[in-house]
C-alpha cells in the first residue's frame, strides 16, 4: 500500500508542476479514499500525508484564484501554519517552494 500511496501523491506533485490542476483534484480525493480504505497504514504515516493533501488542495485553491484577488495574505498564513506545524508533513519543502514561488507570481 506505501507504493500506491506514494506513487499517488508523487502525481499529485507532478501534476501541479504541469498546471494540470483538475488532474490535482483528481489524485488528492483519490489518494485521500485510498488512506481512508486503508488504516492498516500507520497513523503518523496516514497524518503527515492527509495534511499535504489538504495544503495542496488550498494552494490549487489560491492558485485558481490568483488572477482576481489578492492572496498573498492567505499566502502567508498558509506558509506561516506550515512552518509551525508540529506534525510531519509529507513533502514540506516542496510546498513551502510552491507557496514562495505564488507569492513571487512565479507559478
Amino acid at each position: 500500500y506505501f507504493h500506491y500511496i506514494e506513487a499517488k501523491l508523487i502525481e499529485c506533485r507532478v501534476e501541479f508542476e504541469l498546471k494540470n490542476y483538475l488532474s490535482v483534484v483528481d489524485s488528492i480525493n483519490a489518494a485521500k479514499k485510498f488512506l481512508q480504505s486503508h488504516t492498516e497504514i500507520g497513523k503518523d504515516f496516514r497524518k503527515a500525508y492527509t495534511i499535504f493533501l489538504s495544503i495542496l488542495f488550498k494552494l490549487v485553491k489560491l492558485h485558481e484564484k490568483s488572477g482576481k484577488d489578492n492572496i498573498l495574505f492567505e499566502l502567508e498564513m498558509l506558509e506561516k501554519n506550515i512552518l509551525s506545524e508540529k506534525n510531519q508533513i509529507y513533502a514540506q519543502s516542496w510546498i513551502i517552494e510552491k507557496i514562495r514561488k505564488l507569492k513571487k507570481g512565479r507559478l
